[in-house]
């Protein structure tokens, strides 16, 4: 197997949020659950001497993270019931399990990739994050909330290497008032 091309497909997130506001100030802490889906494309060879083929293949397989932002952010501004928060703040993350392989194709070789991906030696990493959160009075009781943000992991391990990460996030959720 040759180097490759790691792509991450983006997918679903799913978990609890609670914020809370102080004067100019949103603390915000999350549980989140993600299943991420990783692809890598490759060349493969396969036989020798004259009868060595090289052909192109795909691997994906998946894992589900669990991750708990928790940021701080202050408000910048306020237009009628709409409020802009900007703020940061630190990202830690587990990968829960093993890799799961989804599929493995060799295109038009006949031949098959055997992979069996494993946890990552090290499941635990440390991110931050950069985020923008908007939220607008849909009456007393609810907010509606949207945070678009910048997530960034110095290093990530995916099931073929550990890399350099960062990625873009955009969250939509309706939060109840106590």
């Amino acid at each position: 197997m040759f180097p490759g091309s790691i792509k991450y497909k983006a997918g679903f997130l799913y978990g609890l949020q609670g914020t809370y506001k102080l004067d100019r100030w949103l603390v915000d802490a999350c549980l989140v659950v993600t299943k991420r889906v990783y692809q890598v494309i490759t060349q493969y060879q396969f036989g020798s001497g004259t009868t060595r083929i090289t052909s192109t293949g795909a691997v994906e397989v998946a894992a589900q993270y669990f991750s708990v932002p928790l940021t701080v952010s202050y408000l910048i501004k306020t237009i009628k019931q709409v409020q802009i928060f900007a703020g940061g703040g630190i990202i830690p993350e587990w990968i829960q399990g093993s890799f799961s392989r989804k599929s493995f194709d060799i295109y038009g070789s006949g031949h098959f990739i055997m992979l069996d991906p494993e946890k990552p030696a090290n499941a635990f990493s440390m991110g931050g994050c950069l985020q923008l959160t908007g939220r607008y009075a849909l009456d007393s009781r609810f907010v509606l909330q949207v945070q678009p943000a910048f997530h960034y992991f110095s290093k990530r391990d995916t099931p073929f290497t550990a890399t350099d990460n960062s990625s873009f996030k955009l969250s939509a959720s309706v939060c109840y008032r106590l």
